[in-house]
């Protein structure tokens, strides 16, 4: 045996060397599936499976490694042994499982195992419009800006919003522009460009409603009056300005913007999920399992919870 298999090498800055990750991954690729089952391999929406797998690990990799499906992982076990393993899952939809072996440098994914999810109790899909989401932030939005400096107003139509689709997750991009004036030194407007992602946190059904502030664009253009107000040196001033104008627009979006934006989406779920209820014929409780924005608006998905077991008449 080649006293290399699977050993770690250090580079001379003492990160692993290139080619112990690819001997270690490609190692980990010679795994065997002994078996790899979901028992039941179909079951209703929130129903539990239990995911069981033994795998052998290659005899030549000499490093400990760790087994794991659906983030639950064995302890770590040296090649040329079998790992056997469960865990229980709860899909809300068909899903694909893999095995996850990880040594101290490098992972892979082998195989897999697909649990079918009964979805068929599930409402349609439905979206909110893109125009009802800009109508919605322009009234969250508009009375927070009645309390602005009197220096700074709105320009043209005021705040405006629009969903748009992300590599990730979507969000919705509020646009606030500005006019900025202080007597007697400059006038000015702000052009602000506030980013809110928006989607689900967790796994359904415990999954709420997630609204974080992304980014703060602001794109200042001064008018300068005076440069001896400003000490002869109107870029210095103009980035002071910018700087002092980001932070105060940085600290409204994280205290006003974003919490009013939350509370709005967060009064459309439960209007939903409301009425979902009421119009089920068995009036089943319901919860979201997709709430996700793209350029046409927020996309959600409603399905409804297992009804709980009828309790056992009372004995005689």
């Amino acid at each position: 045996m080649s006293p290399t298999h699977g050993v770690l090498h250090e580079e001379g800055d003492g990160a692993p060397s290139s080619s112990a990750q690819k001997q270690q991954y490609d190692l980990l690729g010679a795994t065997q599936i002994v078996s790899f089952t979901a028992t039941p391999p179909s079951i209703g929406q929130f129903e539990k499976s239990t995911l069981s797998w033994t795998v052998k690990l290659p005899t030549h990799l000499l490093v400990p490694v760790r087994v794991g499906v659906a983030g639950h992982f064995s302890a770590p076990t040296p090649g040329g042994h079998e790992v056997s393993d469960s865990t229980v899952v709860t899909p809300w939809d068909t899903t694909q499982y893999g095995i996850t072996l990880e040594t101290a440098i490098v992972s892979r994914s082998i195989g897999s195992c697909v649990v079918q999810v009964d979805t068929s109790g599930c409402l349609p899909e439905e979206s909110i419009p893109s125009g009802t989401i800009n109508y919605s932030v322009r009234a969250a939005l508009n009375p927070v800006l009645q309390g602005l400096p009197s220096s700074l107003r709105l320009r043209g139509d005021g705040v405006s919003a629009k969903t748009v689709a992300g590599a990730t997750i979507g969000a919705i991009v509020v646009a606030i522009p500005l006019a900025i004036s202080v007597p007697h030194w400059f006038d000015g407007t702000i052009d602000i460009s506030i980013i809110i992602n928006v989607g689900l946190q967790g796994v359904p059904p415990s999954a709420s409603l997630a609204v974080n502030l992304n980014r703060v664009d602001v794109d200042p253009e001064w008018t300068w009056y005076s440069d001896v107000l400003s000490l002869g040196n109107t870029y210095t001033a103009a980035r002071v300005a910018d700087q002092i104008v980001t932070a105060f627009l940085q600290y409204l979006a994280v205290t006003q913007f974003v919490p009013q934006v939350a509370s709005q989406l967060q009064a459309a779920i439960d209007t939903f999920l409301s009425l979902a209820k009421a119009n089920d014929l068995h009036h089943r409780t319901f919860t979201v399992t997709e709430f996700s924005a793209d350029d046409t608006g927020i996309v959600y998905r409603l399905c409804p919870l297992p009804q709980p077991p009828t309790p056992p008449p009372p004995s005689h």
